[in-house]
C-alpha cells in the first residue's frame, strides 16, 4: 500500500509540473499575442523579456525572436521535468527491489558508520546517475528494465532522443547541430552540423506530448507489475 501511495504521489508531482508548464506556455504565448493590443501589457510584457535576457544572456551569440527563445526555455523545462519524474519511479522501484543495484565499491568504514538504509540510497543514486551518463537511447532501455516492464513504441524512444540530443545542443552548443546530436538522435530532422535547431512551436507540442505519452506510459505499467 506505501508503495502505491508513493506512487501516486509521483504521478501528482510529475502531473503538478506539467500543468504549470503548460499554463506558462499558454500565459506566454496569450502575452505574446495581446501585448501588440494593449501598452499595459506590453509595458509589462517588455519589463519581463528584459529580465529573462539579463539572466540567461539571451541573444548573446544568436538573434532569435520573443517566440523561438520562450520555446526553447520551455523545452528546457519539459526534458528536465520527464527526466526527473523517470529518476523519481526509477529511485521508487528500486528502494522496493534493493537486489536490482549491481555490486558497489563500499569501504569497511563506511560500513560501520552508515545505517543500510543509508547505504542503499547512496548505491541507488549513483546508479542512477551512471544510468543518465549513457546515451538517450541506451538510458531509457536501462530504465524500462529496472521498472520490469514493456518498452514503449520505438518511435516515441527515437522522439524523446533527439528532444534530449536538441535540449543538449542548447545547452552546449548554442542550438547549433554537431557530431554529438547527429550520433545521439536516430530520428534526424537535421542531417548536418551547424543548422540552427531551436524549436518551433509545432516542435513544442510534439515535444509535450512525448513527454506525457513516456511518464504516462511508465505509471500505468509500473502500477501493474509491482502494485
Amino acid at each position: 500500500m506505501t508503495f502505491l501511495k508513493n506512487l501516486t504521489k509521483l504521478k501528482l508531482n510529475y502531473l503538478s509540473w506539467n500543468g504549470s508548464i503548460s499554463a506558462s506556455i499558454l500565459l506566454i504565448y496569450n502575452g505574446l499575442i495581446m501585448k501588440k493590443e494593449n501598452e499595459y501589457i506590453k509595458k509589462y510584457w517588455d519589463n519581463l523579456l528584459d529580465n529573462f535576457k539579463n539572466i540567461s544572456n539571451y541573444g548573446s551569440s544568436i538573434e532569435i525572436d520573443e517566440m523561438s527563445f520562450f520555446n526553447c526555455l520551455f523545452l528546457y523545462n519539459i526534458v528536465q521535468n520527464t527526466e526527473n519524474a523517470i529518476v523519481e519511479l526509477l529511485r521508487l522501484v528500486l528502494l522496493r527491489n534493493p537486489q536490482k543495484i549491481p555490486d558497489t565499491n563500499i569501504s569497511f568504514k563506511e560500513v560501520l558508520k552508515l545505517s543500510k538504509s543509508k547505504i542503499i540510497d547512496d548505491a541507488i543514486d549513483k546508479y542512477i546517475q551512471k544510468i543518465l551518463y549513457n546515451k538517450p537511447e541506451d538510458y531509457l532501455k536501462a530504465v524500462y528494465d529496472i521498472l520490469s516492464i514493456e518498452c514503449i513504441e520505438n518511435d516515441i524512444i527515437e522522439k524523446y532522443c533527439e528532444m534530449k540530443a536538441r535540449r543538449d545542443l542548447g545547452i552546449h552548443n548554442n542550438w547549433k547541430t554537431n557530431k554529438v546530436y547527429l550520433a545521439k538522435s536516430k530520428k534526424k530532422l537535421f542531417k548536418n552540423e551547424n543548422m540552427l535547431a531551436i524549436p518551433d512551436n509545432d516542435y513544442l507540442v510534439m515535444a509535450y506530448d512525448v513527454s506525457d505519452i513516456i511518464i504516462s506510459d511508465m505509471y500505468n505499467k509500473v502500477e501493474k507489475v509491482h502494485a
